[in-house]
């Protein structure tokens, strides 16, 4: 995990009152109109996609579409405990 996305934990200087997050993060737009006549499929990275028909653009992803739904037995995590 890293600094940038979870923050470092309150130090003395801080008295414990401060965390710091520096978590930018950027997109990128794959829209529709820049492939006019196609599909666009989502693909996992790593997945084979050489199945695709002609008209379907494979959009690889490093993440599942949809994402897994949380469960009952999931619990929310805190670097605080």
């Amino acid at each position: 995990m890293s600094k940038q996305a979870w923050g470092t934990p309150p130090n003395a200087k801080s008295k414990g009152l401060e965390t710091t997050v520096s978590n930018y993060e950027s997109g990128i737009l794959i829209s529709q109109r820049h492939y006019p006549g196609k599909k666009l499929v989502p693909v996992e990275l790593g997945e084979d996609y050489s199945s695709l028909l002609e008209h379907e653009v494979p959009i690889i992803l490093p993440f599942k579409v949809p994402p897994p739904k949380y469960s009952d037995t999931d619990k929310p995590w805190c670097i605080f405990g």
